[in-house]
């Protein structure tokens, strides 16, 4: 396999996020496989990129072609969680098992980029993922053998409620196997059975699946709740060493409390493919926002005296009990996560203490809103709508206001805690955490960029070799296209003043020639410089002109654009000079040397 370490398949698939056009991305490809190679790689590479905004797949796909290198490869590069639509996507497919269209997606791209680069069928394919894109690449493998291999880093693990949904197959055996009569009833199997069987059913293709995880890794941290199972060969690196990782608090997790997390996810799921956010809270809260969100009191008393209140209220108070009571059993293990979370490192005493009181506040807040609802519903049974019961209307309303405040406050309060435990956990996320743990000796990672250290005069001097190297190549680059402009401009100076002037005087010599042989095509001039002459009896006999055409002066731009040349060649001389001065501080380390010399012959081509 052309890509053959963990190092240069993580660069890559970080360039993935960056967005490049194809000639930039096979640009920066070319210089990763030089820097960690110490290589050039000399055949074709071609690029095709995909955007499916209906699922929020993104993808690249990478052909590596050499006949001379016996390099005929495909790397299909499924970008991870990036978005709303993409964190969308994880509840409902990794959280609610019930979601696959990214997986689909990424069997639709394999094959569109096999028929559109001409690829035969039995190309090596290769995916490369980051995060969700572990989930859509293994899924579609699982339902499709795309992949003869799979490479992934930090991946969100696939889900057996995912697979049942998405495979035909392994949903009629887990069917035959368990009695499960319907989709509902897949969740009520025995999680760590139905995750056995799982395992058992695609053990063959979990040869091909290549995982690398940061133990620190918040994916990693919730892989071990119900309905994840992890496939193929996986390889953990504790990338931060400060904290103990998520996944010791998340295997505390009670396992209903999980479930309770699947069956908000799953209204979710089933809610927003129905008709969006407005759906969503109409689904799981029971709030129809055309009816209870009203501008003034006048909206609120016509949709009171016209009846959409009152069924609008009393579904709201219907859906809020059940969920109220999946919120309590979520918030009753606030303290449970949050002492796990003091434990890793991750906040400190006073930061769970506020956790704790907020997430209690917010608890407290929607019991009130219920009890609001409840008295509501019961006063509505007892008496026949009034023109009077507006104003308990209203103030219902303001004290379910109220509360919402409350909540708002609340969030205010928590804001910055979560804000610094999310930045923390999703920097063990990221593949230039990974990258710098996977370093060694005298080369580490800044970001995705390579850095070498040495020690001069006793110190300890440290080179970013990849910035390094992209000014050489991109200063080379640009001297070479400002030669070839000044090349350009040379000629269009020869063409412009020498050859037009040239070109001009012929033609001033062939009138004059013309003149002179045929001096009756040209009589009329006469009457245009001779007074009194009519025509008549009067002919023109012969024309003889005196030319006197001046050469050109002052008009010699060689030594302006011998200038100009010089001034290449000394950029040429800056370049080689730092190179030098680089070099000097490696002076025992031939690798140094040679990346220039590949990076120089890269920049020439």
């Amino acid at each position: 396999m052309l890509l053959n370490s963990d190092k240069i398949r993580l660069r890559l698939l970080s360039e993935e996020y960056k967005e490049l056009s194809a000639k930039e991305m096979e640009e920066s490809i070319r210089l990763i496989y030089i820097e960690e190679t110490g290589e050039r790689f000399t055949g074709e590479i071609h690029i095709h990129k995909k955007e499916d905004a209906s699922t929020g797949y993104n993808g690249t796909a990478v052909h590596f072609k050499s006949e001379e290198e016996s390099v005929d490869e495909l790397y299909i590069i499924s970008q991870g969680t990036q978005d709303q639509v993409d964190w969308k996507y994880n509840i409902k497919s990794m959280l609610a098992g019930i979601s696959y269209s990214q997986s689909t997606s990424t069997l639709q791209f394999v094959k569109e980029v096999k028929q559109n680069m001409n690829l035969p069928s039995d190309v090596s394919v290769i995916g490369l993922s980051h995060s969700l894109a572990h989930n859509n690449n293994v899924a579609a493998h699982l339902r499709g053998d795309v992949f003869d291999a799979i490479y992934s880093i930090n991946g969100a693990q696939i889900n057996y409620y995912q697979m049942f949904h998405a495979d035909e197959k392994f949903s009629e055996e887990v069917i035959n196997h368990f009695g499960v009569k319907n989709e509902e009833e897949i969740y009520e199997v025995e999680p760590e059975k139905l995750k056995r069987f799982a395992e058992q059913h695609y053990e063959d293709k979990s040869d091909h699946i290549h995982q690398l995880i940061s133990t620190d890794d918040p994916l990693y941290g919730v892989s071990g709740v119900r309905g994840f199972f992890n496939l193929g060969e996986t390889h953990f690196v504790d990338t931060n060493s400060e904290v103990n990782g998520l996944r010791s608090i998340m295997d505390g997790v009670p396992d209903e409390v999980v479930k309770d997390l699947q069956s908000l996810a799953i209204q979710y799921t089933e809610a927003s493919e129905r008709g969006g956010q407005d759906a969503v809270l109409k689904e799981i809260l029971g709030v129809d926002m055309s009816v209870l969100v009203q501008k003034d009191v006048w909206g609120y008393g016509n949709a009171y005296i016209s009846g959409e209140l009152e069924p609008a209220i009393r579904e709201a108070n219907e859906k809020i009990g059940p969920l109220l009571e999946q919120v309590k059993n979520v918030t009753s293990n606030s303290d449970i996560i949050t002492t796990r979370l003091v434990e890793a490192g991750y906040i400190t005493e006073e930061e769970k203490k506020i956790i704790v009181e907020e997430m209690g506040v917010i608890e407290e807040s929607l019991v009130e809103s219920k009890k609001r609802l409840d008295l509501y519903s019961s006063m509505s049974e007892q008496t026949t709508p009034v023109l009077g019961d507006g104003a308990w209307l209203l103030d219902t309303k303001g004290r379910i206001e109220k509360e919402l405040e409350k909540i708002e406050e609340s969030g205010h309060k928590l804001d910055p805690i979560l804000s610094k435990l999310g930045e923390e956990i999703v920097s063990s996320h990221g593949i230039p955490e990974m990258l710098k743990a996977l370093s060694s000796g005298d080369t580490t990672y800044e970001g995705t960029d390579m850095v070498m250290s040495t020690i001069v005069g006793g110190k300890s001097i440290q080179i970013n070799l990849t910035a390094a190297m992209r000014m050489y190549e991109d200063g080379r680059n640009k001297l070479q296209e400002k030669s070839e402009l000044i090349n350009r401009l040379e000629l269009s100076a020869q063409r412009l003043v020498h050859d037009d002037y040239h070109n001009e005087k012929l033609r001033v010599l062939r009138e004059i020639a013309d003149l002179e042989q045929n001096p009756s095509y040209h009589a009329y001039l006469l009457g245009r410089h001779a007074s009194g002459y009519y025509g008549g009896n009067k002919r023109l006999q012969s024309i003889e002109v005196h030319e006197d055409l001046p050469r050109l002066h002052q008009i010699d731009l060689s030594d302006a654009f011998l200038k100009l040349h010089k001034s290449v060649q000394e950029g040429y001389d800056a370049l080689e000079k730092y190179r030098k001065s680089v070099e000097q501080l490696f002076s025992e380390e031939e690798k140094v040397s040679k990346l220039f010399d590949l990076v120089g012959s890269y920049a020439n081509n």
